[in-house]
């Protein structure tokens, strides 16, 4: 990743995020919901229930990911008991927190050593900004291209198939689209599915849903850049 470590805290002064800071609390959804509307031209922010992702324009190899706290209802909606989102697992240290961006960033370090990062949409620690952590990710897009991307694609039916077949034998990748496995059959072999397979199950890595994988930016290299979970 290339980046301009003033420049990013820049963008983040300019969010008047620092205004909501109150005796070393975490940021909460309330504060980082208006976000968008305090950044440059042509950058974007997307909220979920952890984190917010700072998207810069095209050019750009990087996000910027912010943690934040907050809640949900215990009974599937129902009642008035919230209970916060605090089950983001640390493996390092065999502990929990609120910081979901920090359990991605334990995940990428662990990837790097487990040989299986090319997987991964490496995450680290950038900076404490206003006492509050701040991280960076490799940039990436979702699987869905334009027909005329999609014609440049190196995934046949074919690879699909048998990505489909690898998919069927494993107890964890079931949730991952058969174009993000022929991506990564492709470029890397059977074995590093296998791989793959064994790695999210031994670090329970789970809400792998559509919108938490895809490809590194402007390629059709798969990766997973939502990888902290959502259980509390």
């Amino acid at each position: 990743m290339h980046y301009d470590i003033h420049e990013i805290i820049e963008v983040l002064n300019n969010t008047e995020l620092d205004n909501y800071f109150d005796s070393g609390q975490p940021f909460s959804y309330a504060d980082i919901s208006m976000i968008q509307d305090y950044l440059p031209s042509g950058w974007e922010a997307s909220t979920g229930c952890t984190k917010c992702v700072i998207i810069p324009p095209e050019g750009y190899d990087y996000v910027i990911k912010i943690p934040f706290t907050h809640d949900y209802w215990e009974d599937n909606y129902n009642g008035d008991d919230v209970v916060p989102f605090e089950g983001a697992y640390l493996p390092m240290s065999d502990s929990y927190t609120w910081d979901y961006c920090a359990a991605e960033a334990e995940l990428s370090e662990i990837a790097v050593q487990e040989g299986i990062d090319k997987f991964f949409a490496l995450t680290k620690f950038l900076v404490n900004w206003c006492h509050h952590p701040i991280y960076i990710q490799e940039k990436c897009e979702g699987l869905n291209k334009s027909p005329e991307e999609d014609a440049k694609s190196p995934i046949t039916r074919k690879l699909e198939i048998e990505a489909y077949e690898i998919q069927s034998k494993t107890s964890s990748l079931w949730p991952l689209d058969t174009r993000f496995l022929a991506a990564g059959l492709f470029l890397y072999g059977e074995e590093s599915l296998k791989h793959l397979n064994d790695f999210i199950a031994d670090y329970s890595i789970q809400d792998l849903h559509n919108g938490n994988y895809g490809y590194a930016a402007g390629t059709f290299v798969p990766k997973i850049y939502d990888y902290s979970g959502y259980n509390s």
